[in-house]
């Protein structure tokens, strides 16, 4: 008869299938783990650089895990590489060693590698105790240099056994050798550890990066309808009132311009499209009776509004900008008597009106700086959206005065940053310099900037209508060019500029 623990004692097939299952289980629950780890430090990398709490948002463990596999895919790519070089080189060096041929060079090799360790290694224990000693603003030399430095302790080790004897075993003869690879095996998994931390950091930052630029461009818009009065900046959130049924009901207004940075369950958390590190902010929202959401795929193409300063200054969020066309264009210029009363020359008369076409099929190289100081000279090709150009010059003869201000219409607002960011950065290296012009020689004064309007001081001569200033500013699919020559040169040049511009249409 058997006995009570005989009955309950497990039978060996079982015993063999948990035997499995805790080998197979225990590297799942680690890789699992490391997963979770450095996905966290992604994720937080990432939201933080968009100053939002991972807590607040609430990630859960799949996503952390998710949020891994780039990180981890790199790491792993690159480790699989270094060691199959490493293994191969180490395959021709034994090749070497046993067929006896350059002994004391491979010798000599061995105790290098080690000595190079040695060095990596001091380098790294130098790095962590004193953290300042070396500029590392990225924070992976240190890290790099402890994983160098016992990986090529570990090679010059087994490079110096094999000289030493071919038919060596895996593992050093003696226990203190065993000893000394263990902890050098040790400390290079841990360098490994410390680099891939720092490289999951500096991936969730660029990620982050990534993502706040791409919330302009984005192809969808998230409008929040909510009775509660939120203080947002007019300039990255538009906010109107909707019509009520009855007037003494609450108002419900409407906030337009968020893009949605990540939704769990029924949080979501906004941010402006045109968020920027220095003045940005996240709203979050819990989706439910007093909050409406609404997602609304944006009309037309947002890449063809561009991410440049001419529409993002004077915009919230692509959606709502606006563009000209055709005579609307034409109609931005001052006329005769406005810019008499902004520039106080009341004997100001109209001596040329001109309009330009574009006469090349493709746009030419980026301007020199006598293309980029000369209104006319640059002329950009059809395939760069250039529509026309159109003008009027004025002048003065008894005060010396001359006016020239036009407007250059393109096809999309992403061609007129396309167009003028160069002619800006032309102007900045030309600043304070000599341009020879024709039989000209002109000379560049400073360039400065005042209300997204870019002015720079030209000289053309000593006499007072010799003194020149040119004002230029570019809001969405509009180039507005002034030049203004005589007393005042640069207030004028602006002032007009300014003109030009307000009386875009901004709704």
């Amino acid at each position: 008869m058997e006995s009570a623990d005989d009955s309950r004692t497990v039978s060996p097939h079982l015993q063999s299938w948990l035997g499995v299952v805790g080998v197979v289980a225990a590297p799942l629950s680690a890789i699992t783990a490391l997963c979770y780890y450095f996905g966290r430090v992604s994720t937080n990398a990432k939201m933080t650089y968009l100053g939002v709490s991972t807590d607040v948002v609430g990630f859960t463990t799949n996503d952390y895990v998710a949020q891994s596999a780039g990180v981890l895919f790199v790491i792993a790519l690159s480790a699989a590489l270094v060691c199959a070089s490493v293994l191969a080189l180490c395959l021709a060096f034994r090749s070497l060693v046993r067929r006896g041929r350059h002994v004391v060079i491979l010798r000599r090799t061995a105790l290098l590698v080690m000595i190079l360790g040695v060095a990596a290694l001091m380098r790294a224990v130098r790095g962590v105790w004193s953290p300042g000693s070396y500029h590392d603003d990225q924070g992976w030399r240190t890290p790099a240099a402890l994983a160098l430095g016992a990986a090529l302790l570990l090679v010059g080790e087994w490079m110096r056994r094999a000289c030493d004897d071919p038919a060596q075993s895996v593992l050093p003869p003696t226990r203190v050798g065993q000893v000394l690879l263990a902890i050098n095996a040790i400390v290079l998994i841990l360098a490994l550890f410390w680099v891939t931390n720092v490289f999951a950091e500096k991936a969730g930052k660029v990620e982050g990066t990534n993502a706040a630029a791409g919330l302009w461009s984005t192809n969808s818009t998230v409008i929040l309808d909510t009775q509660d009065q939120l203080d947002l900046p007019p300039e990255l959130i538009k906010v109107r009132t909707l019509p009520t049924r009855d007037a003494q009901q609450q108002p419900t207004y409407r906030y337009e311009c968020f893009r949605a940075i990540a939704v769990r369950d029924d949080r979501w958390v906004l941010m402006p499209a045109n968020w920027k590190p220095e003045f940005g902010f996240t709203v979050i929202v819990t989706a439910d009776a007093s909050h409406r959401i609404m997602l609304r795929n944006i009309k037309g193409n947002p890449r063809e509004m561009g991410n440049g300063s001419n529409v993002r200054d004077y915009w919230p969020c692509p959606e709502f900008a606006k563009t000209v066309k055709g005579d609307a264009v034409v109609g931005q210029l001052l006329s005769l008597d406005d810019v008499k009363s902004l520039v106080h020359v009341p004997t100001l008369t109209v001596v040329k009106e001109y309009a330009q076409q574009p006469q090349r099929d493709s746009a030419p190289r980026s301007p020199s700086c006598a293309e980029a100081l000369n209104p006319t000279a640059y002329e950009p090709g059809r395939d760069s959206g250039f529509v026309r150009r159109a003008g009027r010059e004025m002048v003065d003869a008894a005060s010396q005065t001359r006016i020239d201000e036009s407007v250059i219409e393109f096809a999309t607002p992403r061609q007129t940053a396309e167009f003028f960011e160069p002619i800006r950065s032309q102007w900045e290296g030309c600043k304070k310099s000599t341009v020879p012009i024709g039989s000209q020689r002109i000379t560049v004064g400073d360039l400065t900037e005042n209300d997204h309007i870019w002015t720079l001081m030209v000289k053309t001569s000593d006499e007072p209508g010799g003194q020149c200033a040119r004002a230029s500013a570019a809001i969405s699919n509009v180039v507005f060019d002034v030049v203004a020559c005589g007393p005042k040169a640069s207030e004028r040049a602006a002032a007009v500029a300014a003109a030009i511009r307000d009386r875009f249409p901004r709704e």
